[in-house]
């Protein structure tokens, strides 16, 4: 089963008198004060309280546009101008309307004085009644008005005190005023109409106000009371409570939301730490992989070098730069025409010796001559050049060594040295015989 929700009171309160009405059944009951409507108080919890408009200052005055805290600051410097009591007698609050001009926004004043306010309070705690709202009963016109399909009026209602005149323009209350009872209600309209300036207004009458050409509304502003804007009387230090307690819970978020980022930033730096000892961890074991890689690749770069030497002395000792078949050719056309070879002897990395006959002086000469030019040579020298004859012809047998350039030694060996293999090549009579390596 839902729970039924029980409407509060609407209570209308002035020093002398106070007016009640219970919305859930529709019964009003009027005395000099609440503690004589027990019958109907007792049967509810809570009330909202409708100041009548006798007790309350109602100004409409332009203000720019704010904060609720920077308007309060503001009117706390102006209130002593805009209402005929002392500041520190005074309890106010107001509500900013819709409309604006280069002036500022439209905000509607209301104040009363500080010694009703708490006068009000007590009598509600008296008749054990908790209290929503206190707001200037004259604040519900515009909902009369708005019941009767209008936004602008002129709304009438009987009062104990007289005739009370609310002026409504665009949906909001501008001006408010109680004329003597017995006074001509014409006559009043056309005062009221003169105060705030206007021609003509639709004219609203509650209860039994006849008035010509006035549209007749079923609700007061009593019936009205709970459709008023947000506005409510307090005392400051009620006033100072409540900004300590909003204040209080703004910093109790606050500090939520600070410990909530602290545990964040915690858990966060948490996280990265064991993310960056993974991180080290991991460039440690790369590290070492590196490392071992890297002396793996030293290994294999010296096994490298190693092998391309071994493979160049292979290469110098099968394929020497001048071969032994280049070298004689090369010796055999150096050969003036009146000398012979004998012998030519190639050994590895030792000078070549080339043995011969000639006719004469000139033909040994021009052989080491055309010999020493030839660049395949240097170090080209004449042993001896001894005279002989072949049977009764004079000859002369020659010895020159020469160096073969690239003629390179074969590396030590690590044991004791093999010998050395030698081709000698003797030619005798054109036929030749040698040795190389």
């Amino acid at each position: 089963m839902s729970k039924k929700i029980i409407a509060p009171l609407h209570i209308e309160w002035s020093p002398s008198w106070v007016r009640v009405l219970d919305v859930s059944t529709g019964e009003t009951a009027e005395a000099a004060s609440l503690a004589e409507l027990g019958a109907i108080t007792a049967r509810n919890r809570q009330g909202i309280v409708g100041v009548s408009r006798n007790s309350v200052f109602l100004k409409a005055v332009r203000l720019p546009r704010a904060g609720r805290e920077d308007l309060r600051r503001i009117l706390a410097i102006q209130i002593g101008q805009i209402f005929p009591l002392p500041a520190d007698q005074l309890v106010y609050e107001f509500i900013q309307t819709p409309d604006n001009n280069s002036e500022g926004n439209l905000t509607l004043v209301g104040g009363m004085r500080a010694e009703e306010l708490k006068s009000i309070l007590a009598d509600m705690q008296r008749a054990g009644l908790a209290v929503t709202r206190i707001v200037p009963i004259a604040l519900a016109a515009p909902s009369v008005a708005l019941s009767t399909g209008v936004s602008e009026a002129l709304v009438l209602e009987h009062s104990p005190r007289g005739l009370t005149i609310d002026v409504v323009q665009g949906g909001i209350l501008r001006f408010s005023r109680v004329a003597a009872a017995q006074s001509d209600p014409t006559v009043e309209i056309q005062r009221t109409l003169s105060a705030v300036r206007a021609e003509n207004l639709p004219i609203v009458a509650t209860g039994n106000i006849g008035i010509e050409g006035a549209t007749p509304s079923l609700g007061n502003s009593l019936s009205h009371l709970h459709e008023t804007p947000a506005f409510a009387f307090e005392l400051p230090e009620e006033r100072g409570r409540e900004s300590k307690k909003r204040y209080n819970k703004r910093l109790s978020t606050a500090l939520a939301f600070l410990m909530a980022a602290i545990l964040v930033a915690v858990v966060t730096w948490t996280i990265r730490q064991e993310q960056m000892n993974k991180v080290q961890a991991s460039k440690a074991s790369w590290a070492r992989q590196i490392k071992k890689l890297k002396g793996t690749l030293d290994t294999d770069t010296t096994d490298a070098v190693n092998v391309s030497t071994v493979l160049d002395e292979v290469n110098n000792a099968f394929r020497p730069a001048q071969p032994l078949s280049d070298l004689v050719s090369v010796v055999s056309d150096s050969l003036p025409p009146g000398a012979w070879l004998s012998q030519l002897t190639v050994q590895r990395g030792k000078p070549m010796q080339i043995r011969g006959i000639a006719k004469g002086p000139a033909d040994v000469s021009a052989l080491v001559t055309k010999l020493g030019k030839n660049p395949r040579f240097r170090d080209v020298k004449l042993v001896f050049a001894n005279t002989s004859a072949v049977g009764t012809t004079p000859v002369i047998e020659f010895n020159v060594n020469a160096t073969c350039v690239g003629n390179l030694p074969l590396p030590a060996p690590d044991t004791s040295a093999a010998s050395s293999q030698t081709k000698s090549v003797n030619t005798v009579n054109g036929n030749s015989t040698g040795t190389n390596q």
